[in-house]
């Protein structure tokens, strides 16, 4: 039986727009974002929906967007498909729509929570004295000891582990910048300062731990319908009892992302669903399992020939019979010395019919060959882009059915923001790239009930 896994993406997914054409297409959206407008008394989803993007940026309003848009897209996907997890996590902030998931917390509460949070977060550190940085192509324990040597008596720290290769630290800008430094000067490929307004998961956040602690405290917590991961231990919560004071540590300590994904895998999930705005998670999930998806990439991507094979030899036939009749045609109308050239009878009619079949034939041809070129690139763009983790066989017939999954909720005019559902495996993709027809969702969702199980 197929194991899933739904990922929750966290803060700097955020974007004006996010949410709103599945809250115009589903009740149940509809429904969550007024939840959420009635549990914090303001038009979170206006924010959502339209902006200004500077509100939406700031971290007490990116957190409660982001959740409820991430809940949203779990309820619809859930009332539709019938699909439930076996698994869930979050990247920081999504750990708690992977607890609203899980029935830990409810949607209110987490909603009035993460709001909170945002704000204990920026009210932390002063603007401007806190800074983060990706460090890209160090080992862990390198990253661990350059920063270490870049304190002098400052913060820094790693923040996040996202995946290998990328690791993001946190501290005083100061101590960032020499930390980056450093980091360069030891092989590392970039070092990438981060447009955030504060150094977050580092120790610099302990004051907004603490009141977050406080703000948890009368917030009911019940048992969990599913396994979570939390991002502090890498591990699953091992009971409710231990949700409050793990949310409370996770803010101040670095988000263990890479081991958490490891985690699932070594539990047998099959595929993974990022549901919410954008698809950083599952980019990151490609680069943690990057052999094994190139190497399911290149098998599956034999079980594509066989049928291009067919098409392209058809095509072939027909241009190779378009060159013999069209020089036959050719020979007939050219005159040589001491030949008749034949203008009536069997051969009249013969010559005529060639020339029929080559005037109808000949674009088909052309048709057929484009079309072969054209699905392979479609089907390695397709390929690439899903992340293929464990992909079981069948992955081009579930292809075939959903590879148009970059299309609109509505069959009119849309233009296309890569929000909401991203699924690694299989794709009820939401991409912004590839493809050009745009299938209503509720014909994907029909797809997906057709090859997912």
């Amino acid at each position: 039986m197929t194991k899933w896994a739904f990922l929750f993406p966290g803060q700097g997914s955020q974007q004006v727009g996010m949410g709103r054409d599945i809250k115009s297409n589903f009740r149940i959206a509809a429904d969550t974002f007024a939840e959420a407008d009635d549990a914090l008394n303001m038009h979170l989803s206006t924010l959502c929906f339209e902006g200004p993007e500077g509100d939406l940026k700031l971290t007490e309003n990116t957190q409660p967007a982001i959740l409820t848009v991430s809940i949203a897209v779990m309820r619809v996907l859930s009332s539709e498909t019938g699909i439930k997890p076996a698994i869930a996590a979050g990247h920081s902030l999504g750990e708690y729509s992977a607890l609203v998931t899980s029935g830990a917390l409810c949607f209110a509460d987490a909603v009035r929570t993460v709001k909170l949070r945002g704000r204990f977060m920026q009210e932390a550190v002063p603007v401007g004295i806190g800074a983060m940085a990706a460090i890209l192509g160090l080992e862990p324990e390198m990253v661990e000891k350059i920063c270490a040597e870049s304190a002098e008596g400052q913060v820094v720290s790693p923040a996040n582990f996202n995946c290998p290769g990328q690791i993001v630290i946190s501290g005083h800008t100061e101590a960032v910048q020499r930390a980056s430094q450093k980091a360069l000067d030891a092989g590392a490929k970039n070092a990438v300062a981060l447009a955030v307004s504060a150094p977050f998961h580092c120790s610099l956040m302990k004051p907004a731990a603490d009141r977050l602690s406080e703000a948890l405290a009368p917030v009911p917590i019940h048992p969990l319908d599913i396994p979570v991961i939390s991002n502090f231990a890498a591990d699953y919560y091992p009971s409710p009892d231990n949700v409050k004071e793990i949310l409370t540590k996770q803010v101040y300590n670095p988000v263990r992302w890479q081991a958490s994904m490891q985690r699932m895998l070594d539990s047998g999930i099959d595929r993974f669903l990022e549901l919410g705005p954008g698809r950083v998670l599952s980019g990151l999930l490609k680069k943690l399992n990057k052999e094994e998806t190139e190497a399911v990439i290149a098998h599956e991507m034999s079980h594509i020939k066989n049928y291009d094979i067919l098409v392209s030899s058809i095509a072939a036939v027909l241009l190779g019979t378009i060159i013999i009749l069209s020089d036959i045609i050719r020979r007939s109308l050219l005159y040589r010395p001491g030949m008749r050239r034949s203008s009536g009878g069997k051969g009249g009619i013969a010559l005529i019919i060639a020339a029929i079949f080559v005037s109808i034939a000949a674009p088909f041809a052309a048709m057929m060959i484009n079309f072969a070129v054209s699905r392979q690139r479609e089907y390695m763009a397709d390929a690439q882009a899903v992340l293929l983790t464990r992909w079981p066989q069948g992955l081009i017939a579930a292809l075939e059915k959903i590879r148009e999954d970059s299309g609109s909720y509505k069959q009119e005019d849309y233009s296309s923001s890569a929000e909401h559902m991203y699924f690694t495996s299989p794709s009820f993709l939401r991409k912004n790239i590839v493809f050009s027809t745009h299938p209503p969702l509720e014909k994907r969702i029909e797809r997906i009930k057709k090859s997912v199980y």
